[in-house]
């Protein structure tokens, strides 16, 4: 999401996975992101990012992300 508030990003993973016990958060690989992003990685394993990020490179717009798995 495009957005910093928690209750959008955060607080929506466990509204998420508190209704669908068939599913599970998967962390986020470092690896699977473009360089710079590492360090916007939780400990939970999403993404959160701000618009002070990759001041180098121009700056970064602030978002979540967090990916899911189905349970087998």
């Amino acid at each position: 999401v495009c957005s910093l508030e928690p209750e959008e990003g955060e607080e929506s993973v466990k509204a998420f996975l508190d209704r669908h016990g068939d599913f599970e958060q998967v962390p986020l690989s470092p690896s699977a992101l473009p360089d710079g992003f590492d360090a916007a990685i939780s400990p939970q394993g999403a993404l959160r990012t701000t618009s002070n990020m990759l001041g180098a490179q121009g700056g970064c717009d602030g978002f979540f992300a967090a990916y899911f798995h189905k349970k087998p």
